[in-house]
């Protein structure tokens, strides 16, 4: 009756010691596989936000571009205000849009769009306080469900007939000469999205136009500079974009490097089918098999050959030999389990 091999106890301490090497590797590349997950999910909020800046953006650039081409076309000034309130309503999808202008201690509705016609007459007659909207914070006003709100900017909602609103200023120089104001009756998602900081950023731009286009539409070469720099925003933007993109492929790449660093190391300690479960589900069961042979090498002599060779001639000839044993152990089919000095182990199994 054949016996099964027995494990002296010193080896059964060194076959520990390496599954515990093992678990802390595993353990190790896992935090790291973690870790790189979590900057790749950061860096793709940052991408989604960094888009929908880029298309608001764009939105922005044609509202200027569409602008420019009325501009060119010798229109009234009438006809042109009328016109860049209804491509404020038609694309940046608000509800009315007003520009007040100022009248001795008041503002008062110059142009409007989007009122019907009793809230229009009770627009028009309406007066409010110079003071009180050009001190709203920063000389500007942004209202959605999020903002804090105060008694002023209660009062300006309901007298705008705008719950939730976004306004800049119209400026000469420095002076506050009157105010274009848009805003929306209901914020729910998808159809009534927020208005975000970035439509402020963009009445901030139509603050300028209005004004130039009350001075006699000599606007050509602001419009050009305020596109260029629009075009160099989005194309900064876009790279951005890109390096966001590029630096999620290259930790992409950096993980599975590591990884197969992780799989040679387990295949280089444990069997395929072991390596593999313990990647998988973190453990291996233990296995019954009836038929094992274990080897163990062992060169003659080898600490008096040692003795006399230089370090690089012991590691070349340890090397050849042990490249040759990985040869037969493929060749039959065998498990090789590892080296210890000039020792060589491996086993097989029916």
């Amino acid at each position: 009756m054949r016996h099964k091999p027995t494990i002296e106890p010193h080896q059964l301490h060194v076959l520990k010691e390496e599954i515990h090497k093992l678990e802390r590797a595993v353990n190790y590349y896992k935090n790291l596989s973690d870790e790189v997950a979590g900057y790749n999910i950061m860096v793709d909020s940052q991408i989604i936000f960094l888009k929908r800046d880029l298309d608001q953006k764009k939105i922005g650039y044609e509202i200027l571009k569409s602008l420019h081409d009325i501009i060119g076309t010798q229109i009234e000034l009438d006809e042109f205000y009328m016109s860049t309130l209804a491509l404020l309503l038609t694309e940046l999808k608000m509800d009315k849009v007003v520009v007040l202008w100022k009248d001795g201690q008041h503002y008062k509705s110059r142009f409007n769009l989007g009122y019907e016609s009793e809230a229009k007459a009770l627009l028009e007659r309406l007066e409010i306080s110079l003071v009180e909207l050009n001190s709203m914070e920063h000389a500007h006003v942004l209202l959605n469900k999020a903002s804090t709100r105060e008694e002023h900017h209660d009062r300006l909602s309901e007298e705008l007939q705008l719950p939730f609103l976004v306004g800049t200023p119209i400026k000469n120089n420095e002076d506050i000469e009157g105010w274009l104001i848009a805003g929306r009756e209901k914020e729910a998602r998808p159809f009534y999205p927020p208005l975000m900081p970035g439509d402020l950023e963009l009445f901030e731009v139509m603050g300028g136009f209005v004004k130039a286009v009350d001075i006699n539409f000599r606007l050509y070469d602001d419009l050009e500079k305020a596109n260029q720099e629009l075009e160099e925003y989005n194309k900064s933007l876009e790279k951005k974009v890109e390096e966001r993109t590029r630096a999620i492929e290259v930790s992409k790449k950096q993980l599975e490097l590591e990884k197969q660093k992780t799989d040679s190391l387990l295949l280089n300690i444990l069997p395929q089918e072991v390596a593999n479960e313990l990647k998988d589900f973190g453990e291996s069961k233990a296995r019954n098999i009836d038929g094992v042979s274990i080897l163990f090498t062992d060169f003659v002599n080898f600490t008096h050959y040692a003795e006399n060779m230089t370090p690089e001639e012991l590691v070349s000839e340890l090397h050849e030999c042990f490249t040759a044993f990985d040869k037969i152990i493929d060749k039959y089919h065998l498990e090789k389990i590892k080296t210890i000095g000039d020792a060589y182990m491996a086993v097989g199994w029916k």
